[in-house]
Parts: C-alpha cells; sequence; structure tokens
C-alpha cells in the first residue's frame, strides 16, 4: 500500500473518531433537556380577591380543589392536549376552543367533579386570599371552588380551566397565576323585602283623594236633584 493511500486512510479514521466523540454528548445532551422538560413540574397559584367600593376584599378561608381534565404532551413549543377518560363526554379541541365555550364547559365539569368526586387536590385560600397548588403535570387542570368561608357567601367565584404550562407571547410559562372572576351578591336581612322602587305613600293619599272626590260628587249630584224638584 503506498504511503498516500495510508495517509487517506489514517485522515478518515480520524475524522470518523472526532465525529462520533462529538455526536455521542450531543445526543446524550439533546436527551437530557428533552427528559428534563418532560418531567418539569407545574405549579398554579390563585389570588382570590375582590374590588368593592371601599377597597380591595381578601377572600381568606375558602377551600378550592383542582381535577385534571386532560394530559398535556410537550412536543418542542407545542403542547398537545388529549383529554382523559373519565371526562371524555366533555372532549373538546381545548386549545382552540372559545373563551364562552371553555366558561360554561368549566361550570358543567363543575358539578360533574362534585357529583362522581373527581377533584384530586384541595387547599385554603390564606390570610392574603392566596393558595397554590404545586408539583403538577403538564395538563389542563379545572380549579372550583368547594367549600365557602361565612364571611365569603356574597361572593361566588366562576370555575375555570386552566392550562399548565401557559403559553404568553411564545414563552412556555411553567408556574402559572390565576384570579377567579367574582359575582358579587349581598344576602338581604331576614324579612326584608327587596325595594322596587315604587313608593307606597302616594298610591295611599291618591286613592284617599279619589274616594273623597266620588263622595263629594255624588253628594253634589243629590243635592241638585232636590233643587230640580
Amino acid at each position: 500500500m503506498s504511503r498516500t493511500l495510508r495517509t487517506a486512510k489514517q485522515i478518515k479514521k480520524f475524522i470518523y473518531y472526532v465525529g462520533l466523540f462529538l455526536l455521542v454528548p450531543a445526543m446524550l445532551l439533546t436527551s437530557g433537556i428533552t427528559a428534563s422538560a418532560e418531567s418539569r413540574k407545574c405549579s398554579l397559584t390563585l389570588r382570590c380577591v375582590f374590588s368593592v367600593n371601599e377597597g380591595v376584599r381578601v377572600l381568606a378561608g375558602d377551600e378550592y380543589s383542582l381535577a385534571k381534565i386532560a394530559d398535556a404532551e410537550l412536543e418542542q413549543d407545542i403542547t398537545l392536549y388529549t383529554t382523559r377518560e373519565e371526562f371524555l363526554g366533555f372532549d373538546r379541541t381545548w386549545l382552540s376552543a372559545p373563551a364562552s365555550e371553555l366558561n360554561d364547559t368549566a361550570q358543567e365539569l363543575s358539578g360533574y367533579c362534585l357529583e362522581k368526586k373527581l377533584f384530586m387536590l384541595s387547599a385554603v385560600t390564606d390570610s392574603s386570599g392566596e393558595l397554590k397548588f404545586s408539583d403538577l403535570e403538564p395538563g389542563l387542570y379545572l380549579v372550583s371552588r368547594t367549600k365557602t368561608a361565612a364571611a365569603n357567601s356574597d361572593f361566588t367565584p366562576d370555575p375555570l380551566l386552566v392550562f399548565l404550562p401557559e403559553t404568553v407571547s411564545g414563552e412556555v410559562i411553567y408556574d402559572a397565576v390565576s384570579t377567579p372572576k367574582f359575582s358579587y351578591v349581598p344576602d338581604k336581612p331576614d324579612g326584608q323585602l327587596p325595594q322596587t322602587g315604587q313608593l307606597l305613600w302616594p298610591s295611599a293619599v291618591f286613592s284617599s283623594l279619589g274616594a273623597f272626590l266620588i263622595i263629594l260628587g255624588l253628594l253634589l249630584c243629590r243635592k241638585e236633584n232636590r233643587n230640580e224638584k
């Protein structure tokens, strides 16, 4: 074998081993990143406050419960959601469903989860109106209030569906923060009827005045008849 052929063969072996040396760590690094992304846990913080005329009302002492509606599969920058078996009756194309449809579905799911006892985690809002669910697998979750503190009975939160992780402006957020939407309907004192806006005294006055004028008219007519006779 000529010297030139031996040199070419050695160069090819060198290139092969260098490529192998670079490729193996790159594959390990890539698989490590993928595994890390798939195993990364999420968290959800709820901030339960309501703005009223007097300022901000903190809704402490309420219990909220969590149910996992769909599993999430992360593929690079895309998250695919697959509805879990126990919720197939509510299956949607979750990411493209309108907000109004998601709100209606959350209401239906809340009652269903209570009836079937499908809530998996519960937590109570602290003195600042906050609670946190940690170590959550990626997925679509239902959040619903399941117990109400007596002081918060005037405030009713809408159940909500939360995607974990969230994607905001292309950024993947694993630690989500959400504020439920509340309706405020104050309780009426016992025995007090709701005010309709119509006052009662004008009706009584006009009724009395009308009766008086009718009687007066009858008397005048009777007197006139007597004079004619």
